[in-house]
């Protein structure tokens, strides 16, 4: 991923496309745009398998510009890590999740979709 998703993928992107985070748990879990990227167990279900197939042109990922269709040996392994339940030893931040949760709070507001701001608990 590292190599061919992350130029387009990461927190540390100049521009995130399909609002995709894949290089944080969180990010892969809740996915972007259209959904999540990856359904521990579900290979029918997570649009990484769908893309890496190329079975949607539109959809298809990496990108021809990027060098196209992976390898099939790879597009295995990561039906394989999807079909594990897509263990990831990374550590959570939480970053991701929070921006993006901070910012819809912070839209709604604006436009008064969002009853007054709730409060955090305090830590003990």
């Amino acid at each position: 991923m590292t190599d061919k998703c992350y130029k387009c993928h990461s927190a540390n992107s100049e521009k995130i496309k399909g609002g995709l985070v894949l290089d944080t748990r969180e990010g892969i879990r809740r996915g972007g745009d259209n959904g999540p990227a990856v359904v521990p167990g579900k290979l029918d279900d997570s649009l990484l398998i769908e893309a890496v197939r190329y079975q949607n042109k539109d959809f298809a990922m990496p990108p021809q510009k990027a060098g196209g269709k992976l390898p099939s040996e790879v597009i295995k392994d990561f039906e394989k890590w999807v079909q594990m339940g897509a263990p990831d030893p990374r550590e959570s931040t939480g970053q991701v999740a929070a921006a993006k949760q901070d910012s819809w709070e912070k839209g709604a507001r604006l436009v008064g979709l969002a009853g007054p701001a709730r409060r955090r608990p305090r830590r003990k």
